[in-house]
């Protein structure tokens, strides 16, 4: 068993901005600076919005007139069904001419999710965004947006947290509020005290591990470690708990019934020694990895031992494409010696068929179907050679671009 903390990053500019009598709040930042470390993202960001306006709470980035959170980006995230991954900016019909685009600071990719309230009203947008572009496949883009969504879920705790602490009268009042937002909250919440004992634990938390609540308090919170684990624990964990005052990593939990699962663990030392755990299960996580790994691996293999040259384009023709090492090496080039481009590809033609050579694929573009074409190629050496071309048109299900 291994403890993996989080991969220290240069330090963050974290601003908050509150035209609206928004003030800074150390939660709401700390979630986005833990964001921007997560995805390792230069821009992070939490906009609120309410009754038709919308305001920046916390970002990540050197200007907050460069973070994509106006009318625009909403909208793109609400056609998508209120999540959105975009590799490069550049090829979205909609946001490509935004001026974060197409101007200074040049975005090329965004991603964000919409945030809703326990009612399911929409309440936030947490996005991240980059200035260069990002390439994934479906399942390691599904596999961030859950992640981020993740990140979604501690936002709508926290803003019910704040509006029971608002609404509240008296201590106890806000004591009980507090208690129905971790109650709700997806992930696992535990609090300890200064011995190490469970004074507090959400159903999630309870049913992660396979116990009622009630069966663990007064219980320490050892009976959820494996025995492996104690060596890292008191020489790692705890003296960087105690140095720092927070640590966040991942762990192997142990269940009451001895089977192990994979979790992320953020956790809190308090004043008074006590202790607070956010705990998250990444089972599912982790084995989507795996398979994301497995799957890279075969088809890295496949490319290596194919003798046919291999390309794929993003919104042809003008988007980015990429050739394998195999179609440089029929060209006489080595890799990357000329751009990946349909207008190399084009300048390489013969020009007697350049026409109908992009025709046919333009045509095939357009109407999603297949094409099956034989044309010459110049070769490093001048030389043209023939060659015979074959791709279809497919839609992206995680972009809804197309390939």
């Amino acid at each position: 068993m291994t403890w993996s903390p989080v991969a220290s990053l240069p330090p963050i500019n974290l601003r908050c901005i509150g035209p609206l009598n928004s003030r800074q709040e150390a939660e709401y930042d700390d979630l986005v600076q833990l964001m921007a470390r997560h995805f390792d993202s230069p821009v992070a960001f939490l906009s609120f919005s309410e009754d038709r306006r919308r305001w920046l709470k916390s970002f990540v980035g050197s200007n907050s007139s460069e973070i994509p959170y106006d009318e625009a980006f909403h909208r793109a995230v609400d056609a998508n069904r209120g999540s959105l991954w975009i590799g490069d900016l550049r090829t979205h019909e909609q946001l490509r001419e935004h001026g974060l685009v197409a101007n200074d600071p040049n975005l090329r990719f965004f991603a964000a999710v919409a945030v809703e309230d326990h009612d399911g009203r929409k309440i936030a947008l947490l996005g991240i965004a980059d200035q260069q572009p990002r390439e994934f496949d479906t399942r390691a883009a599904d596999a961030e947006l859950a992640d981020l969504a993740s990140f979604g879920r501690q936002v709508t705790t926290l803003h019910q947290l704040r509006r029971a602490v608002q609404n509240s009268d008296n201590r106890n009042d806000r004591l009980a509020k507090h208690q129905i937002a971790m109650e709700a909250a997806l992930d696992g919440v535990a609090i300890l005290n200064r011995d190490e004992e469970f004074v507090y634990v959400n159903p999630a938390f309870a049913h992660m591990h396979g116990y009622e609540p009630r069966l663990l308090i007064g219980r320490m919170w050892r009976i959820l470690c494996d025995p492996d684990q104690s060596w890292t624990l008191d020489n790692t964990v705890l003296p960087a708990l105690d140095r720092d005052g927070r640590w966040h990593g991942e762990a192997h939990g142990l269940r009451g019934d001895g089977q192990r699962f994979d979790t992320e663990l953020s956790l809190t030392r308090l004043q008074d020694g006590g202790l607070v755990c956010i705990c998250r299960d990444i089972t599912q996580r982790k084995e989507t990895e795996a398979q994301l790994r497995t799957s890279r691996e075969r088809l890295q293999l496949a490319v290596q031992g194919s003798t046919d040259g291999l390309w794929d384009c993003q919104n042809p023709p003008h988007g980015t494409c990429w050739w394998s090492t195999r179609f440089y090496e029929l060209l006489g080039y080595a890799e990357l010696e000329i751009p990946a481009s349909f207008a190399t590809f084009a300048s390489l033609l013969h020009l007697d068929e350049v026409d109908t050579v992009t025709g046919e694929i333009e045509s095939r573009i357009a109407d999603r179907s297949a094409f099956d074409i034989e044309h010459r190629l110049r070769r490093r050496d001048g030389d043209y050679a023939w060659f015979r071309n074959r791709g279809r048109a497919v839609v992206d299900e995680a972009t809804g671009m197309l390939r």
